[in-house]
């Protein structure tokens, strides 16, 4: 679910932001995000939900 959020939140950001730089730090946070992610997802972490996280570190 985060990561379809965050999808939606670097195409509305990516697209109302137009600099040939590149240099939004926003999108650069959007997109770290995305790949940390994507990451976990490949290394097989169960940890990739907010939810999960918090429910493990109050426990």
């Amino acid at each position: 679910m985060e990561l379809e959020l965050l999808e939606l939140k670097y195409r509305n950001r990516s697209t109302h932001y137009d600099d040939e730089n590149d240099s939004d730090s926003m999108l650069e946070a959007i997109v770290s995000r995305i790949h940390d992610i994507v990451r976990m997802i490949l290394e097989g972490s169960r940890l990739n939900e907010l939810d999960e996280v918090n429910k493990l570190m109050l426990m």
